[in-house]
């Protein structure tokens, strides 16, 4: 008898939402699915935002410590860069 093994790769969409579920379980971002003005308006989801880190395995992995640092977000006109409360 053999076993046949089934590889699956995960979509950019997985991806995505495996992101929105790490920031809400880890970091207190608020629910993507029933809080998603407050989610999209979080620092930590506008810092990702405007540096172009979208998904989990690809981008959010790889963020080296001095990366997080350096993370900074826009709200209106202001540039601030992410307390370390929220680090």
């Amino acid at each position: 008898m053999t076993t046949k093994t089934v590889v699956t790769r995960s979509t950019a969409a997985d991806d995505e939402k495996r992101l929105r579920t790490v920031l809400t379980t880890f970091l207190d971002v608020p629910n993507f699915d029933t809080h998603q003005t407050e989610y999209d308006a979080h620092e930590i989801v506008l810092a990702l935002k405007e540096q172009g880190i979208t998904l989990f395995n690809r981008d959010f992995l790889s963020l080296s410590e001095a990366d997080i640092r350096d993370l900074t977000y826009t709200f209106g006109t202001t540039t601030a860069t992410l307390s370390l409360i929220n680090k």
